[in-house]
């Protein structure tokens, strides 16, 4: 996913702007680099678990947005037989591990996931 980082407001913490909206996260690339555009891919160290940290989502569309102390990422759920899924957000997709079987509207429909901004981490790659 190509997204901007506005600002490094705290060491490894990133203000970050992408197609899908704005939030901030931790930073896994070096502590030299500068705000500008990147390509990154995610690590997300806590499980979805359906009804608590994942919900059906009342609005359509994948979105990533910052609510009060969460960040907001709505796609649709891909599971695997291997208890990870897969969030599809737009073009890109996000790994990961889930604690149960996921309910019927879970893989129906669009998925909110509610995270904190230390528990979501970009890494910067080069193409």
């Amino acid at each position: 996913m190509e997204i901007e980082v506005r600002s490094f407001p705290e060491p490894r913490t990133a203000e970050v702007r992408c197609a899908l909206g704005e939030f901030t996260a931790q930073w896994g690339g070096r502590p030299t680099d500068t705000p500008g555009v990147y390509v990154i891919e995610w690590t997300i160290d806590v499980e979805l678990t359906w009804g608590q940290n994942a919900t059906a989502s009342p609005a359509p569309g994948p979105v990533i947005l910052t609510e009060q102390d969460h960040v907001l990422l709505r796609g649709r759920l891909q599971p695997n037989n291997d208890g990870t899924a897969y969030l599809n957000l737009g073009d890109t997709s996000v790994h990961l591990d889930v604690t149960e079987p996921l309910p019927h509207p879970a893989l129906t429909g669009w998925t909110d996931f509610r995270l904190k901004p230390t528990e979501i981490e970009l890494y910067p790659y080069s193409t």
